[in-house]
């Protein structure tokens, strides 16, 4: 059990590093894509055509952008996830309600999805004041 929460720690923490990075990283050009898109979302959803369009142009830039960045830090990526992976290859963990046990990689997916949730509503909050 203490190697779980051990290895949940370094996952959860993991999350945070890369999504705090990326948000760093994109600076100011990531943040006026996310605050027009926004604008176009509200126009988006009044109906406006146009406005879908542009949000949708918006998002491939964003994503591009986004996948820059990811390019630079696959390096620093790739290594965490071999360390794990060396480290915590021997961790699972049993889903009580269906019995399922998931391996190394799946605990690292369930606690990873909602840990970059919360990291990037945090990131946003603490980068873009």
């Amino acid at each position: 059990m203490n190697e779980l929460l051990t290895f949940s720690a370094i996952v959860v923490g993991y999350m945070f590093v890369v999504t705090f990075l990326m948000k760093k990283l994109g600076g100011k050009e990531l943040r006026d894509l996310d605050d027009e898109i926004q604008k176009e979302m509200e126009k988006a959803k009044a109906g406006d055509q146009k406005a879908l369009k542009a949000m949708n142009a918006l998002n491939m830039k964003k994503m591009k952008r986004t996948f820059k960045i990811q390019l630079y830090l696959f390096p620093i990526i790739i290594g965490v996830i071999m360390f794990i992976k060396w480290k915590y290859a021997e961790v699972t963990f049993t889903i009580p309600v269906v019995n399922w046990t998931l391996g190394w990689f799946g605990t690292f997916m369930l606690l990873g999805i909602p840990a970059s949730i919360v990291a990037e509503s945090l990131a946003k909050k603490i980068l873009y004041r």
